[in-house]
C-alpha cells in the first residue's frame, strides 16, 4: 500500500501511507514537518517491518475539527489509524515532537505497542525551551528574519558539512513562520506539555540521539534511561536533531537492530 490513503474518524481525516511488509512500525514524524520527513527512512525499513506513516493534525494532507485540541487527541488518532487497519499492536518510532506524542501512546495504550523507539525527543512533561533555554531565544531571534538566516536556523537541525551539500534545505529553513489557523494550533499545542506517568510505559524502549544535536541535546533524550524501566539507549555520532533526513540508512539499521535485540 505505497500510496497516500486517508481515513475518517470522526472530524478528523487522517492521511497515511503504508510502505514494506513485516511487523507493524507505527511512525510519527517531527513537528510541523509531515509523513514525507520519514519516507526515506521507511524505505531503508521496509525489508523487515510494515512501516505505517501518517500526518498529525494539522500537518501535511490531515484534516483537523476547526478547534484547539490536546496531546490525548493525538494519542488517541494514532490508536484510531491501527483499529482501523486491524493492527492489534505495533512497534512505535516517535522523533522529536513526534517523541513526546509516542510518549504519551504507549503510556496510554499499553497494550496496544509491542516496543517503542524515541529518537531526537526529550522527557514529557516540560516543553523543549525548558531543556534548551539557550536554543529557544536564538531561534526566536534568527527567525524574525528568517530568510536571511536560513542557514544559522538550519544549524540547530543538522551539522554543517550536511547543509553545505544541501542547499534546499537551507533553503527551507528560510520560510516565513507559518501563521495559519493549523499553524497556530500547532503552536498552542507546543506551549501545553504532555504529562505522563513513566511506569505505564513498559514496553522494551530503545533512545536514539544524535551526537551533533543542537535542539536536543543527547543529554536530554538519555535522561529517559533513568525514567523508562526496560530501556537502552544508543548514540549516532556525526548526526544532528534529524536522522530520519540526515542519515536515514544508518537510523534504519540501528531501529532495526535494537529492535531485533542486536
Amino acid at each position: 500500500m505505497n500510496t497516500t490513503n486517508v481515513l475518517s474518524s470522526g472530524p478528523v481525516k487522517t492521511s497515511f501511507r503504508v510502505i514494506g511488509r513485516g511487523a507493524p512500525l507505527l511512525m510519527m514524524h517531527g513537528g510541523r514537518a509531515d509523513l514525507g520527513m520519514l519516507v526515506p527512512l521507511a524505505q531503508h525499513l521496509s525489508g523487515r517491518f510494515q512501516c505505517i506513516l501518517y500526518d498529525q493534525r494539522d500537518c501535511g494532507a490531515t484534516i483537523a475539527p476547526g478547534h484547539a485540541y490536546g496531546f490525548p487527541d493525538l494519542a488517541s488518532d494514532a490508536r484510531d489509524l491501527l483499529d482501523a487497519l486491524e493492527i492489534q499492536n505495533a512497534y512505535v518510532y516517535g522523533t522529536s515532537f513526534g517523541g513526546q506524542v509516542a510518549q504519551l501512546f504507549a503510556a496510554s495504550f499499553p497494550e496496544r505497542i509491542r516496543g517503542l523507539v524515541l529518537g531526537s525527543t526529550w522527557p514529557a512533561g516540560r516543553w523543549i525551551d525548558d531543556h534548551n533555554p539557550e536554543a529557544a531565544r536564538t531561534l526566536s531571534e534568527l527567525r524574525r528574519d528568517a530568510s536571511a538566516n536560513a542557514r544559522q536556523i538550519a544549524e540547530y537541525y543538522y551539522p554543517p558539512d550536511f547543509l553545505d551539500s544541501h542547499p534546499e534545505i537551507v533553503a527551507g529553513h528560510g520560510r516565513p513562520a507559518d501563521r495559519s489557523v493549523a499553524g497556530k494550533r500547532r503552536e498552542e499545542l507546543s506551549r501545553k506539555p504532555v504529562r505522563i506517568d513513566f511506569g505505564r510505559i513498559r514496553c522494551p524502549t530503545v533512545l536514539i540521539a544524535g551526537r551533533e544535536d543542537r535542539l536536543v541535546a543527547w543529554q536530554t533524550t538519555m535522561q529517559m534511561l533513568e525514567m523508562i524501566g526496560d530501556s537502552r539507549g544508543t548514540l549516532m555520532f556525526d548526526t544532528g536533531h534529524v536522522a530520519a533526513i540526515q542519515r536515514p540508512k544508518a537510523l534504519a539499521e540501528r531501529i532495526a537492530g535494537l529492535l531485533s535485540g542486536d
